[in-house]
């Protein structure tokens, strides 16, 4: 989905693990520099099926942690 563009920049909400982030490398990063702390998935675009982007998010993310 696309979010705001009022800053002329386009991105897109998606649910982790069907977009382009590297979520290995970014987990690393965090960890390899002491981050021992919370995160949080925002599934606001996904209201409709959230179940299933919630389910799905949990599985892509449990990996790394």
């Amino acid at each position: 989905m696309i979010a705001n563009t009022l800053t002329g920049i386009v991105h897109f909400h998606e649910i982790p693990g069907e977009g382009t982030l590297d979520f290995a490398a970014s987990f690393k990063a965090l960890t390899d520099h002491g981050f021992s702390g919370y995160g949080s998935v925002e599934l606001y675009h996904h209201v409709a099926s959230w179940e299933k982007a919630l389910t799905d998010s949990y599985r892509h993310l449990s990996q790394f942690v």
